[in-house]
């Protein structure tokens, strides 16, 4: 399938770009006017397209094209550069406006891709899937023998379930493939830990060209919390190697109190330190708390991807959301407690319950809604 990705956005930034009278302007409607090497005949890009695209491992990949102008928090925000990162800087990025910049890299296509309505349907269906990218990027950028200020750039990516157990190996796999299919079968590449922020693992392929190493490409796995950033629309549960810390809170409230409110309430507080919530009970017990009147009790897992979170972190937050709860649904007797935990000290006791006229539920365990079915990228190449 090939997906054209048609954005009224850009044609109003071009229109806007048209009526710019700074000295900059010219210079990037110029740039935008130059021809698509890797879609031009008679060019070697085009032909290292085709090369590519016959490779074994990618027969079954759709192509895409997406626009030469993008949004900065879609560019930059969901691949995990945010404000005051390198690459935003207007000495390196040609900028339209003060929210739109000339594509500086071609991963944005993930996405385009995972936003479209036909593949928003296969991931429903659980399915295996990938695509090519191939177009002009636009960096600011010394002009030598390898470096121009208007390049092109070929990536990839495959995204499965993680039944399927798709490995950095793969990707080197397929990524070797690809080099054989363009530079021949006695070339000589190498693989070397990177870093890039949307891939994790990352690492870069040189070639052996004419005696000397030259970088062809960098590539990795797709960061799970940038997937989640690009709106997947299914839930994966995020893996971190630190330790959780989890916290039981317990309140009374009217009978029309809605679950699902609360749990909105627990993301705003707590963020990305909130990884799962679970109600563990609800009471009813007229005598003891009134009429029209249930108890419920939640229990909240912290946790951090990047670092082991302090007592005193949680501690924050969870005071903030016990004032939250008595604040905005009218929680009586909001208390709070640790559950087992490492890091976890005492705190105060929750409610006990009574069995006097009392009726309770069963269990309903609730994630975020974003949490869930694991992807894994297998290809994601930028000859430069």
């Amino acid at each position: 399938m090939h997906i054209q990705v048609n954005d009224v956005e850009e044609a109003s930034r071009k229109d806007f770009l048209k009526h710019r009278t700074d000295p900059e302007a010219p210079r990037l409607r110029r740039l935008l006017a130059l021809p698509d090497l890797s879609r031009t005949e008679g060019s070697p890009l085009k032909e290292i397209v085709g090369r590519t695209l016959k490779v074994k491992s990618l027969s079954d990949f759709d192509t895409i094209e997406i626009p030469e102008i993008v949004r900065t928090d879609i560019l930059f925000d969901l691949f995990n550069m945010p404000e005051g990162h390198p690459a935003r800087s207007k000495s390196d990025t040609y900028y339209v406006d003060d929210d739109h910049v000339l594509r500086t890299h071609d991963t944005v296509f993930w996405y385009y891709y995972l936003n479209h309505p036909d593949i928003k349907e296969r991931i429903t269906r659980r399915e295996s899937f990938g695509t090519i990218c191939h177009g002009k990027v636009y960096r600011k950028d010394e002009i030598d023998a390898r470096h121009m200020n208007v390049f092109h750039q070929m990536g990839g990516l495959y995204l499965a379930p993680d039944s399927q157990n798709v490995t950095p190996e793969d990707l080197k796999n397929t990524l070797s493939e690809i080099a054989r299919a363009i530079f021949g079968d006695k070339v000589e590449f190498r693989f070397y830990d990177h870093n890039f922020p949307y891939t994790d693992p990352s690492f870069e392929m040189e070639a052996f060209i004419n005696g000397h190493w030259i970088e062809m490409l960098g590539s990795g796995m797709p960061r799970k919390t940038v997937l989640k950033q690009l709106k997947l629309g299914q839930k994966y549960k995020e893996v971190s190697k630190f330790p959780p810390v989890m916290r039981d809170i317990s309140f009374i409230v009217p009978d029309t109190f809605i679950p699902n409110d609360y749990f909105d309430l627990i993301r705003e507080v707590g963020g990305e330190m909130v990884e799962d919530v679970e109600q563990i009970d609800k009471y009813e017990n007229a005598e003891k708390f009134g009429v029209g009147k249930l108890s419920y009790t939640f229990r909240i897992t912290y946790r951090h991807l990047e670092k082991t979170l302090t007592n005193e972190e949680v501690n924050a937050v969870h005071a903030k959301l016990e004032e939250r709860t008595e604040r905005d649904f009218g929680g009586q007797r909001a208390l709070s407690r640790c559950a087992s935990a490492p890091a976890c000290t005492s705190a105060r006791p929750a409610p006990t319950a009574s069995t006097t006229s009392s009726r309770r539920s069963s269990t309903t365990p609730a994630t975020r809604p974003w949490a869930a079915l694991p992807t894994t990228s297998r290809s994601r190449s930028c000859p430069q």
